[in-house]
């Protein structure tokens, strides 16, 4: 079962790690971080939620709302493509509901683009940016 809560400082650790793991085509723009610039990074606030997603009580990826609706999430690659991102993001999105949310995809992160694309049914706003409507989330 997925169920997502706030990070908090125990959590700093499991972030650095999950930003080890990503690719290039996971991300738009991303230069790994040292580690003081990674707490430097959390402790300013970036967002206005950011969750732990966990697969019963098992840390597996975590998921952010910025305070201009875009979100966006990552799991450790062991947990992709079953199915738990959709759960966090419609997890997040009945906790923090809005009309729509913003959806950056690097175009070549396929499963990525195959979730807002197809399943959320996102509408293209720019080349990477996907406007996904609050119903549609919760109505896949």
């Amino acid at each position: 079962m997925i169920s997502i809560r706030p990070i908090d400082w125990a959590d700093y650790e499991f972030l650095y790690d999950l930003l080890k793991e990503r690719t290039p085509e996971q991300t738009i723009s991303f230069t790994m971080p040292t580690w003081d610039e990674h707490i430097k990074y959390i402790e300013s606030g970036p967002y206005q939620e950011w969750y732990i997603i966990l697969y019963d009580e098992e840390k597996i990826g975590n998921i952010y709302l910025g305070r201009d609706n875009s979100m966006g999430y990552f799991l450790k690659k062991e947990y992709i493509g079953k199915g738990y991102g959709t759960q966090a993001i419609k997890e997040m999105v009945k906790r923090n509901p809005r009309n729509y949310y913003i959806a950056n995809i690097n175009p070549d992160n396929k499963i990525g683009m195959r979730l807002v694309r197809d399943k959320f049914k996102g509408e293209l706003v720019n080349q990477e940016s996907y406007k996904i409507s609050r119903e549609n989330i919760l109505n896949c």
